[in-house]
C-alpha cells in the first residue's frame, strides 16, 4: 500500500481521509500486492505498437508518456533521470517512449507525426536520437517544426519524404492509439507520466510528473518480484 500513502492523512477520530482528485480507486481488482494489473494482451499491444529501448526480456517495462512541445517532458529528460534508471537497472528495465499531445499544445501532435515518419526506415535509434535532441533543445520556446524536421535530416532522411508522411497522416493511428491507451488505461491527464509495469506478473503503478531518481527507484523496486 505504499502507493497511496502520500494521498492519506488522519481524521481526529483515527479514520483515514483520501485525497480528492488521488489516483486510487479502493474497489478496483488489484493483486495480491495491492498494484493495479493488467492482461497480457493489452501489454503486448503497448509492445507492439511502439519503439522500445534496451532489453526486450526485461521485467519492467517503462512507458513514459509526454510531448516534444512540453516542458516538464523535457526536464525529465533532460534531469539525466531515464538515463540513470537505464544505468542502474540495465537488464531490468526497458523503456519506451508514448505520444501524449493535449489539444492546447499547438505543435505537438504534428511533431509527434514528424517524429514517427523520420524514423519510419531507420527505427529505433533514430527515433530517440531525435526525441532526445529535441530535449535538449526545447526551453519552451525556441524549438519549432524546422528544427524537428532538420534533426531527420542530418540523419540523411528526406524533409519531402517527412512532408508527404505528415500530409497523409501515415502514422496518426498509432500516435492516436497510444494516446487513448494512456488515457483509458492508466488515466494519463497531464504529462509527464511514468508507467511501470512488471511484465511477468502484470502489475503497474505510477510517478506522474518530473520528480527526481528516487521516486523512479521507489516504483522499481517495490515492483519487482524479489
Amino acid at each position: 500500500g505504499w502507493q497511496i500513502v502520500p494521498y492519506l492523512s488522519m481524521l481526529p477520530n483515527g479514520q483515514f481521509n483520501l485525497a480528492l482528485g488521488a489516483n486510487f480507486d479502493p474497489f478496483e481488482e488489484r493483486s495480491g500486492r495491492w498494484f493495479q494489473t493488467l492482461d497480457m494482451r493489452t501489454i503486448s499491444s503497448i509492445q507492439e505498437n511502439t519503439y522500445i529501448l534496451w532489453d526486450s526480456d526485461a521485467e519492467i517495462l517503462l512507458l513514459t508518456y509526454g510531448s516534444i512541445e512540453e516542458p516538464y517532458t523535457a526536464k525529465l529528460y533532460n534531469d539525466g533521470v531515464l538515463s540513470q534508471v537505464q544505468e542502474n537497472y540495465p537488464n531490468t528495465v526497458q523503456q519506451a517512449f508514448q505520444h501524449m499531445p493535449f489539444d492546447y499544445q499547438t505543435s505537438g501532435k504534428l511533431w509527434a507525426e514528424i517524429l514517427e515518419c523520420a524514423t519510419e526506415t531507420q527505427w529505433t535509434e533514430a527515433f530517440y536520437d531525435i526525441l532526445y535532441r529535441s530535449f535538449e533543445d526545447y526551453n519552451g520556446m525556441s524549438l519549432d517544426t524546422v528544427e524537428v524536421i532538420q534533426y531527420a535530416y542530418e540523419r540523411g532522411i528526406s524533409a519531402n519524404d517527412i512532408v508527404d508522411c505528415t500530409t497523409e497522416d501515415r502514422y496518426i493511428d498509432k500516435i492516436e492509439l497510444q494516446m487513448s491507451q494512456g488515457q483509458e488505461l492508466f488515466d494519463i491527464t497531464g504529462t509527464p507520466a511514468s508507467i511501470f509495469i512488471n511484465t511477468k506478473t502484470w502489475e503497474y503503478t505510477s510517478v506522474r510528473g518530473a520528480y527526481p531518481y528516487s521516486e523512479f527507484e521507489e516504483a522499481i523496486e517495490a515492483l519487482l518480484i524479489k
